[in-house]
């Protein structure tokens, strides 16, 4: 069984812990660069509210959510915040959301952020689906092309506002050489996760970074932990 340290520094003021765990200090995002994290839907989506909470806990900002898979959940911020002894409604008003239902969508509302809102605060980027819109709708070497140019200004928009970035795939790019390679032009990290029974495994060129006992109720015990309020 895991041990979770209360005091753990799971967020200082250049970098935020993905999830609490064994070697969890390797598996951290640092503002201004991008991560992208690869995996199952059902856990990406709910790692990505965990980690966007944690940001509202420790920073004054917004989050700018640009949701490619219609993922977002204002509900799971809000439990997340009154088990923590937040307010909720004063956390959601600090979450932008623009949502893309198609590959130009998406693309379009990352070109437009990156030139309107380099100067606000934004404390952290996150995009949801990321790739699964690029390789449905549009033929293959246009999907690659606004895949490119997506990724390409988002980093630019994180990398001047100095915002910590979290991008989510429910694919698999190793599943294209081309997607691949884009992403791994683009991104200063690439974690995998995975889910085995109850472990959840995050891995990054080959290296296991962090494993996690993943439950509803452990996982949000170990919220309050991170935060340090609760009973």
């Amino acid at each position: 069984m895991l041990k979770f340290e209360s005091n753990m520094a799971l967020a200082t003021p250049d970098s935020l812990t993905v999830i609490e765990g064994r070697n969890c200090n390797s598996c951290i995002i640092k503002r201004g660069e991008n991560t992208f994290i690869g995996g199952p839907s059902s856990v990406t989506g709910k790692l990505l509210h965990s980690i966007v909470f944690r940001s509202l806990a420790v920073s004054d900002g917004i989050v700018l959510w640009i949701d490619g898979g219609n993922s977002f959940d204002p509900y799971r911020i809000s439990e997340l915040a009154e088990r923590c002894g937040y307010d909720g409604r004063k956390m959601l008003s600090r979450i932008r959301i623009a949502r893309a239902f198609t590959a130009h969508q998406m693309e379009a509302i990352a070109r437009s952020a990156s030139k309107e809102t380099s100067g606000n605060s934004i404390s952290i980027l996150v995009v949801s689906s990321v790739a699964e819109l690029f390789t449905g709708d549009v033929g293959w070497k246009e999907g690659m092309d606004l895949l490119k140019s997506t990724v390409g200004n988002l980093g630019k928009l994180a990398e001047n506002c100095s915002a910590w970035s979290v991008m989510t795939s429910g694919i698999s790019v190793s599943s294209s050489t081309e997607m691949e390679r884009i992403v791994d032009e683009n991104f200063a990290r690439v974690v995998n996760v995975e889910l085995e029974n109850e472990d959840l495994y995050l891995e990054s060129d080959g290296q296991v970074l962090a494993v996690s006992r993943w439950s509803e109720k452990r996982h949000q015990r170990s919220i309050l932990e991170f935060i340090g309020r609760g009973d």
